[in-house]
């Protein structure tokens, strides 16, 4: 078998070298972008510190509700339950008696002579002086009035009689006062003990309605003005 080449192109072979048009240039196709490096961490593996600090935490979280659980547990296990409504204490109540507490009184000094009776009604009228004032200007029962020498009823009265006859008004009319009339305006003399009640009143008839509740004779209970000022007229109302 015989092979024949071509003859060459006579027009190219006669062409100068020069005259031949140049070749392409080869076009270079982009390539796939390279991959960006991940920056590493300036200290080293930051990640792994994070997660042992939160670990860390959450140990401390836990301890901590632990020992809050233990003391509150310990707390209430100290506190005695009430098991029934009897254990569990009422509040105090202050309650009034409409009944008279009896007390035992203190006996009243007996005197031995004039001058130690005397001395007690003056005792009695200085720890008398500031309820009386507190009566001043005003209406009260009044229910004895003696002075030594006087003679009532066949007796004659000395500093131990009046003694005697206060001290017995007295236990009949608890707060009974003793007043000495020559410290006031309103009695006709300075020189008597007056026992009176308590009780003040804006008239004379209102004081007198006292007398009657109790029922004093009217000789022996009326109603008198304690005053500093005016003079003994119109100071005494007496009962009809």
């Amino acid at each position: 078998m015989t092979l024949e080449f071509p003859v060459e192109h006579p027009e190219l072979a006669d062409l100068p070298l020069d005259a031949l048009p140049p070749a392409p240039a080869p076009v270079l196709l982009p390539g796939p972008p390279e991959p960006t490096p991940e920056p590493k961490p300036a200290d080293g593996p930051r990640p792994m510190k994070l997660k042992t600090a939160a670990a860390i935490a959450g140990a401390v979280a836990v301890v901590v509700a632990v020992v809050l659980v233990v003391t509150i547990a310990a707390v209430t296990s100290r506190r005695p339950a009430a098991s029934s409504p009897s254990d569990v204490a009422a509040p105090a109540t202050t309650t009034t008696s409409a009944e008279p507490v009896s007390t035992s009184a203190t006996p009243d000094p007996a005197p031995t002579d004039e001058d130690s009776a005397r001395r007690l009604l003056e005792a009695q009228v200085a720890n008398d002086r500031s309820q009386v004032e507190a009566l001043a200007e005003s209406w009260v029962p009044q229910l004895s009035s003696k002075r030594a020498g006087l003679v009532v009823d066949g007796i004659t009265y000395d500093h131990r009689a009046i003694w005697t006859d206060f001290t017995n008004l007295r236990t009949r009319y608890p707060g009974a006062l003793l007043l000495w009339s020559g410290d006031y305006r309103s009695f006709s003399r300075a020189d008597f003990w007056v026992t009176v009640v308590p009780q003040s009143y804006p008239s004379g008839d209102s004081a007198n309605t006292w007398c009657d509740s109790a029922g004093i004779g009217k000789d022996d209970c009326f109603a008198k003005r304690i005053a500093h000022t005016g003079g003994y007229a119109g100071s005494t109302v007496h009962r009809k």
